[in-house]
């Protein structure tokens, strides 16, 4: 059986992350899915789970400043929308973009 990973990258210069270990490395932290059938709706949001879980964990600061949260917030945006364009599998594409517009609208609120 094969492995699926996806690498969640994120430039290191996007953020100030606890324990980095060079300045300019991005972050990575790979996701398996090899259990999920990203064919399945319910799969497919169980994988975009995974992937919002691991961009908060890439994109995690120490820095408690209204600065450093909001980038924080847009490292995470940036790492969950460039995970799942890079995973190429449509109904995750779908999941996300359902749930960008219904952030889209709670925030408008």
């Amino acid at each position: 059986m094969s492995t699926k990973l996806i690498a969640l990258a994120i430039a290191a210069a996007l953020l100030p992350v606890a324990a980095q270990a060079a300045p300019d490395a991005p972050r990575t932290l790979a996701i398996r899915y090899s259990d999920l059938d990203l064919n399945s709706a319910q799969d497919a949001k169980v994988m975009l789970h995974r992937i919002r879980l691991a961009a908060v964990d890439v994109c995690r600061t120490v820095e408690r400043t209204h600065a450093a949260i909001l980038k924080s917030e847009a490292c995470r945006q940036q790492a969950v929308a460039e995970a799942v364009n890079r995973l190429r599998a449509p109904r995750v594409t779908a999941a996300f973009d359902a749930l960008s517009v219904r952030e889209h609208w709670a925030s408008a609120n």
